[in-house]
């Protein structure tokens, strides 16, 4: 008895995966799976990628066929403008029964992206935020009937705080940035439609679209060089030059020299001697310059001797 109960579990329990399995098709992919990164090459999209064979020459929505599109696993509809994708909604479904002829290696993207507006507008940027793909490109799963793509509508950790999107059902992987700074899925790329079906909506104000994390703006950085330092000494005096740095003007603005202190300004030049501030001037006779030296030398010493004296007459006093 107890044999006859075990197999029968057993058979239940496979029939019950049998099903599942049936029920859920090879070739379906959520927003949660692994998909291609979304395109940034916008000066070569689309064509210029490789992404849309020379064999489809339909575009749009006649690259596939029967396309529809639910939410929630609730009535299909065959345009996404017909439903409601605002929360609660969690999850909108596209299914396709096949592809136009010489479109069967084209892979198709179910998106969504943060928006500034309710309504599509060309003149903002839109940021794109998770997708669902198929395709033929490698580690992608291959857009095999029956064709299924599953977007997550609910926002994930990390997604911007923007109350208004855009869904879109394409071909090919999605884009990064839909909008000036990016590109466009439909004719407003002047080069191949790649729409299949589009909805906007969210609740106003929208505010302004964040780019995610992922979608760094490229900046450039002019950095100047600090002009270089000549170092000169003269036996105690140390002079410090600066030679003046380049300018992209032609106009030259009057510079001040200014001295930490235990230095004094000298002709654009900072001087010290042992801790006695003293201006050596660049102009005049050799002859002066010399005697100048020869008296700072004289200083220098006397101070020297000065200061041993005083050491050697306390060391006698202590004796």
């Amino acid at each position: 008895m107890r044999n006859r109960l075990l197999f029968a579990l057993a058979a239940a329990a496979l029939i019950c995966g049998v099903a599942f399995g049936m029920a859920i098709p090879a070739s379906a992919q959520t927003s949660n799976d692994p998909s291609p990164p979304m395109v940034t090459d916008f000066a070569n999209y689309p064509l210029g990628l490789g992404i849309i064979p020379a064999t489809c020459t339909s575009q749009g929505p006649d690259a596939v066929v029967g396309e529809r599109f639910s939410v929630d696993g609730g009535p299909e509809v065959t345009d996404l403008r017909f439903l409601n994708l605002q929360a609660p909604a969690q999850a909108v479904t596209m299914l396709w029964d096949s592809f136009a002829p010489g479109c069967e290696n084209v892979g198709v993207a179910l998106s969504i992206k943060s928006s500034g507006a309710v309504v599509f507008d060309p003149t903002i940027n839109q940021y794109g935020l998770r997708t669902a793909y198929c395709g033929p490109e490698a580690g992608a799963i291959p857009c095999a009937a029956p064709h299924e793509l599953t977007l997550v509508l609910a926002p994930a950790t990390g997604d911007p705080g923007v109350p208004c999107y855009q869904v879109d059902a394409s071909l090919g992987p999605s884009l990064a940035i839909v909008g000036p700074s990016g590109s466009f899925y439909g004719i407003l790329n002047g080069k191949f439609n790649m729409l299949i079906s589009a909805w906007n909506g969210g609740i106003n104000p929208c505010g302004t679209p964040v780019p995610p994390p992922t979608t760094i703006p490229s900046t450039t950085t002019t950095t100047t060089e600090p002009p270089p330092v000549t170092t000169t000494s003269i036996g105690p005096i140390i002079v410090s030059t600066s030679s003046p740095a380049q300018s992209s003007t032609t106009t030259t603005a009057p510079t001040t020299t200014t001295c930490p202190p235990g230095f004094s300004a000298a002709s654009g030049s900072c001087v010290s001697v042992a801790g006695i501030s003293a201006t050596i001037p660049r102009t005049g006779p050799a002859a002066a310059r010399t005697t100048g030296m020869a008296g700072v030398t004289l200083i220098l010493a006397g101070g020297a001797l000065l200061t041993a004296a005083g050491i050697v007459g306390r060391r006698v006093r202590r004796l």
